[in-house]
Order: C-alpha cells, then structure tokens, then sequence
C-alpha cells in the first residue's frame, strides 16, 4: 500500500487475507480517486486446500460528487477447492450486497475457470439485479476476473492488456449515474 501511495495520489484501502513465512501480507486492495470509507474485510468461510489460507472480499464506500454513495467491494476467490465452497464463499458476498442499497460495483479474480462456477456466479448476480460488464476488446484465454454493476450504467469497459502486473489483465470501467 506504502508503494501505490507514494507514486499515485488516489486512497486506498487494503484488505489483508494472509501473511507468508517472509511476513508478506497477501489479499485484495480497493483504490479510489475519492475518500475510501466504511472498509471491511469479509473473510471467506473456506480454505484453500494444503495452505489452509482463506481468500477474501474487501468493502469500502466512496460518495462521487455527481453520483452519491457507491459501494465497492473487490473478490479474490476460492481456487483449488471444491465448488462447495467456492459456492459459500460466493453465498457470504452476495448475502452481504443484497443488504445494500444504492449503486453497487463487485469485481475482482472469481476464479471462475469452469463453467459451473460461472454459471452459480452469474445466478447469484441475476438474483441481485447485478449486470455483468463484458468488455469489447477481450483477447483474454481464461476469463477469471469480472466486474458486475447495479444502479450504474457503464460507459465503457476495457481489458487493460498492456500491463504486466500479474498474470492476470486489469480491468477498467467508466460509469456515469442512471438518470431519475
């Protein structure tokens, strides 16, 4: 966090899930050009197998002048483990969205590298009233990240594919307020 914070002048808020035997910590970090507030950490309720590390979903609100409150919350998701509990996992975060109210961002790597876990994602976003943004420029092999959106049009939604930040592409996603 110390890194992005020196080079970039946005908020962030990082949502620790474990640390490795270097004292590294590992999870998933929100940032925001706007005050990131109310975080929270959700803690899956499995582990990976032989780690025995959970994965997790980190929870900020940002307020945007021109759109008022937007509740973000960013997924990494359970991995080599049964669908059971990826299912779980899935079941905690969209039992906690179903709570809010107002305009909704969930993204993040779901992990969804078969057709059954994406099919129970898209069902529990369905359920949600959440839509899936599908980028057009989408080279991607595996399509394990996702953005999903409620109360927000897209504008626009990009795989950002010149970036070599990890083995996975950032997404990005412009959205503006859905007119009363």
């Amino acid at each position: 966090q110390r890194t992005f914070a020196d080079k970039f002048d946005f908020y962030f808020s990082f949502n620790k899930s474990f640390c490795n035997s270097d004292k590294q910590a590992t999870g998933v970090m929100n940032v925001s050009r706007y005050p990131l507030e109310n975080n929270l950490t959700l803690v899956s309720p499995g582990t990976e197998p032989f780690t025995f590390t959970p994965k997790v979903s980190g929870y900020s609100t940002i307020t945007v002048p021109e759109i008022g409150t937007i509740h973000i919350i960013n997924t990494h998701g359970l991995n080599f483990n049964t669908g059971s509990k990826f299912k779980q996992q899935m079941d905690q975060v969209t039992e906690f969205i179903a709570k809010l109210h107002g305009p909704v961002i969930w993204a993040g790597d779901f992990n969804t590298w078969n057709a059954d876990r994406k099919k129970y994602l898209n069902n529990r976003n369905k359920a949600l009233m959440m839509t899936q943004l599908i980028p057009n420029n989408d080279s991607r092999f595996l399509k394990l990240d996702h953005i999903y959106v409620r109360g927000l049009i897209a504008v626009s939604i990009d795989v950002l594919d010149n970036y070599n930040s990890s083995d996975h592409y950032p997404l990005k996603a412009v959205f503006k307020k859905i007119s009363d």
